[in-house]
């Protein structure tokens, strides 16, 4: 299980699902979609809440509603996502579905 420690309450995810390898899923076509509508699909940047700096969701991995809450929750709390296309995180960067049929 993936822990976050910073600033206070400690929130308990489950072990993300890998539909692609890293690499294929960040060079993969890809669209902007709201980011409710990102869950289910598969992320295609790497989204890192600072603090405490640790990986939330890596190119490759199912989108959850959980990792996204996590990743909103960094927000109101006065903190930032790197990676994101979108420091709003009003839009997610998922590969698009035509790439992740092609993969299976």
């Amino acid at each position: 299980m993936h822990s976050n420690s910073g600033g206070g309450t400690s929130a308990e995810m489950p072990v993300p699902v890998q539909a692609l390898p890293p690499r294929a899923a960040f060079f993969a076509a890809s669209e902007a979609v709201p980011a409710q509508a990102a869950v289910g699909r598969v992320c295609a940047e790497l989204l890192c809440p600072y603090p405490p700096g640790v990986p939330v969701l890596c190119p490759g991995e199912v989108v959850t509603a959980a990792a996204l809450a996590a990743l909103q929750r960094a927000l109101a709390q006065g903190g930032v996502v790197t990676g994101a296309a979108d420091a709003t995180l009003a839009t997610m960067r998922v590969v698009a579905a035509s790439e992740v049929a092609a993969a299976m």
